[in-house]
């Protein structure tokens, strides 16, 4: 999360979302996922991505209430996301390309090969 421009959009400091984004991880509300990269400078560059616990709960806050409303909000793909990646971090490293789309492309393993394709000591 880039905080100088969430406290552009929001007139409220970087310090104030600094310590908002504080409390919720510490309450469990949200939590961290580190960027992954090969390149260990671009890890330590790239900012990491804020996740919901609990999905419901981002869903009502952004006033999602049916499965119709899900299903045509604009968000529903990040919502998707949100879900899967609460669900693997609760186990142990399991690479997942998620894309929420109308048609299959074979495209969607590029990352996967490439994860695999790492080796890990």
């Amino acid at each position: 999360m880039n905080l100088a421009s969430r406290s552009s959009d929001t007139a409220v400091s970087a310090t104030t979302i600094r310590n908002w984004l504080s409390v919720l991880k510490a309450s469990y509300v949200v939590f961290e996922l580190p960027p992954f990269f090969e390149n260990v400078r671009k890890r330590v560059i790239k900012s990491p991505k804020i996740f919901f616990t609990d999905v419901g709960l981002a869903s009502f806050l952004m006033g999602i209430h049916t499965e119709e409303q899900a299903s045509r909000d604009p968000l529903r793909g990040n919502l998707y996301e949100n879900l899967v990646v609460a669900d693997i971090v609760k186990g142990a490293l399991t690479p997942v390309e998620i894309k929420s789309a109308g048609t299959f492309s074979m495209d969607f393993f590029k990352g996967l090969e490439r994860f695999q394709a790492l080796e890990f000591t």
